[in-house]
């Protein structure tokens, strides 16, 4: 699995007053950056939400554990983006509506917002909305992302605090998904991960509190 777009390899930069003072980002929504995402992370906070869009798993990515959404049956093809970059359905993760920013540090440590400059979604001042106000003081546009940039950065925490839990008391199985595709070709997905209901009916009691901890 691609695992998701921001984990390419990209060139990110930190979003300056100065340097960044007359961009703006697209008025129209355009998803075809994450046409090649069929797996992106799920946030504690929209849980509930993409229960009721996506199938939700987990999978490997840097030898650790991660909740993701499934976006699609091909390598390559998300089923949500469609071939003019409309987003295809009513619930867009979090991970995918927070680009072309990303939270990093600086070299100090401090925190900083992070820009891909090389993104299509990133115009001229007077294309789009701009990042800042004429004063040098952040745009409400940018005020929302700085808000989801901090809230993804939270339940990135919540998210792998449970996910080393769930390790822990070894509730994961693999699964494979079969495909059908033309004719009478079968593809199968690997690689997908799932909580093993019988380990988990199991649990000790003091074992199923500390899942409730973890949330």
């Amino acid at each position: 699995f691609k695992f998701c777009t921001q984990e390419a390899v990209m060139v990110w930069t930190s979003l300056s007053k100065v340097k960044h003072k007359n961009k703006a980002l697209r008025r129209e929504a355009n998803y075809l950056f994450a046409k090649q995402d069929i797996v992106v992370p799920i946030c504690d906070f929209e849980l509930q939400d993409a229960a009721s869009a996506f199938p939700l798993v987990f999978i490997r990515h840097n030898n650790s554990l991660q909740f993701c959404a499934v976006m699609g049956l091909e390598q390559g093809k998300n089923l949500f983006v469609d071939s003019s970059g409309h987003w295809v359905g009513n619930i867009i993760p979090s991970a995918i509506r927070v680009f072309p920013f990303r939270a990093g540090q600086l070299e100090d440590g401090a925190g900083a917002v992070l820009l891909l400059q090389s993104s299509e979604l990133i115009v001229d001042r007077s294309d789009g909305i701009p990042f800042f106000n004429d004063d040098a003081t952040e745009s409400d546009l940018l005020k929302e992302y700085i808000k989801l940039l901090g809230n993804i950065q939270r339940s990135e925490s919540i998210i792998k605090k449970a996910c080393l839990t769930i390790e822990e008391f070894g509730l994961t199985e693999n699964f494979n998904l079969k495909v059908q595709g033309r004719g009478n070709a079968t593809k199968n997905l690997t690689g997908l991960l799932r909580i093993n209901p019988a380990i988990f009916d199991q649990l000790d009691n003091e074992k199923f509190l500390e899942l409730r901890k973890v949330r």
